[in-house]
């Protein structure tokens, strides 16, 4: 991978990059390392990445992302994706459980999770049209809809 990330950045005019390398999970590697040569790819709109960490390494993606498709692992920390602000499309895998302080793109048209366990988190999708939950294991009621 960290022949990858020094390649990156002179490949200007790519628009899509898929890394599906499943060998990723059984060797406890992830893409992380090449995401920061990501920075220099400023054509990109779309990207699919698989077993990628929240957190830091998704800092360096570009906000002029339209699609992002990620495999992540629920249990890495809070999903922090505001700063991508043209994204419209956006799958997160079937383990990730969206919660409250989870900061979801402002401008998603489309959304797909594994779980929600608080609606609060998208409020601020005023613009979504589709969402996609594989299960809903929590009550995502409003509170006064509850009372």
């Amino acid at each position: 991978m960290d022949r990858l990330s020094t390649v990156l950045p002179s490949l200007q005019q790519l628009r899509q990059l898929q890394l599906e390398d499943y060998d990723f999970h059984d060797h406890e590697i992830t893409c992380d390392a090449a995401l920061s040569g990501f920075g220099a790819l400023t054509s990109l709109t779309r990207l699919m990445l698989h077993y990628v960490a929240t957190g830091e390494p998704l800092q360096h993606l570009l906000a002029s992302l339209q699609e992002l498709q990620l495999m992540l692992d629920d249990h890495e920390g809070p999903l922090q994706l505001g700063h991508l602000t043209a994204l419209t499309e956006l799958s997160i895998g079937l383990y990730v459980t969206l919660w409250e302080h989870h900061v979801l793109p402002p401008n998603l048209l489309e959304l797909s999770a594994g779980n929600l366990a608080a609606a609060a988190c998208l409020l601020p999708l005023t613009r979504l049209e589709d969402l996609t939950l594989e299960t809903i294991e929590h009550d995502v009621a409003p509170a006064a809809a509850a009372a």
